[in-house]
């Protein structure tokens, strides 16, 4: 069905976040010969989102009076204060932009988006929304965790490397170290079905001015999700379950080291672990997106 709708369309799209995970794999489906993708020409600088309107405009999206059908949103830029959340300016300047446009807009969100949320990243993620849900022509998209399988390595998480490091453990030592009882929930998609999904919302308007968890349909706790990883891998891992009294030990360790600035690249990857747990899913559509995309599992 899908290489129908491709036959019977072309659309011209531009990619405000076209060096990442899932952007790349995005233009370089086998079948996007009807699609025709359009990249910033240089860098959104965070900056340059002070700038007027018109300025901004110019400078960064005015392609030779270029018309696009859709606008895809997959940038984030680091949270430093919410207060001044570079993001939600992002989606303001998009958001006035597309009021004389007649394009829609897709934005990659994430299952972290939540207005109850205890990080940053799902703060901005849910205001940002606020902003996209104020246009008329929109889909945000909140996957979950992003893997995929290449080379007998399952990719995935941020950048692809939370869930690389995970499986390199799970092929080095056999072994994974549990938090807990293992039983939060956890949900993933994989990022063939979701990028075929993005590419369906180009193309048709099955989903317009709505929000989607894109997931796998699974609802399956957290020590399954690792099972399933090796079981990818064809490995046999061993779970070894920690108290969860011993993990926060370890992160008030993990921050005490990072406020007097020592190693702070591992406050990353301790908040890349920890949005691994109690995912929410909101708004579940996937018997509706089964009918247009099959292989939704890994």
């Amino acid at each position: 069905m899908l290489q129908e709708l491709l036959m019977k369309y072309s659309k011209k799209v531009l990619l405000l976040g076209s060096n990442n995970f899932v952007t790349n794999y995005l233009t370089k489906l086998s079948d996007n010969e009807n699609i025709n993708y359009f990249f910033l020409q240089k860098k959104i600088k965070k900056e340059d989102l002070e700038m007027n309107d018109i300025e901004f405009f110019q400078k960064y999206l005015y392609f030779d009076n270029e018309e696009f059908d859709t606008i895809i949103v997959s940038i984030h830029f680091p949270i430093e204060n919410l207060q001044i959340d570079y993001n939600v300016k992002l989606a303001q300047k998009i958001y006035t932009y597309l009021k004389t446009k007649n394009s829609k807009v897709i934005y990659i969100s994430s299952i972290r988006s939540n207005p109850y949320s205890n990080s940053e990243y799902g703060l901005s993620k849910f205001n940002t929304e606020k902003i996209i849900n104020k246009y008329d022509n929109f889909v945000i998209i909140r996957p979950s965790t992003i893997i995929h399988k290449t080379n007998g390595t399952i990719f995935g998480g941020k950048k692809g490397i939370t869930i690389k490091k995970i499986s390199n453990i799970i092929k080095k030592y056999k072994i994974f170290f549990i938090p807990g009882s293992g039983k939060q929930q956890h949900t993933y998609c994989t990022l063939d079905s979701l990028c075929k999904f993005i590419r369906l919302n180009i193309l048709e308007n099955y989903f317009s001015n709505t929000t989607v968890n894109f997931f796998s349909g699974e609802y399956i706790s957290f020590k399954k999700f690792i099972k399933l990883l090796a079981f990818n891998m064809n490995i046999s891992v061993k779970l070894i379950f920690i108290p969860l009294f011993f993990f926060k030990i370890l992160f008030y360790i993990i921050d005490f080291l990072n406020m007097i600035g020592l190693k702070k690249i591992i406050n990353v990857e301790k908040n890349s672990y920890l949005n691994l747990f109690n995912d929410n899913i909101e708004f579940d559509y996937t018997s509706k997106i089964e009918k247009y995309i099959n292989d939704l599992k890994i």
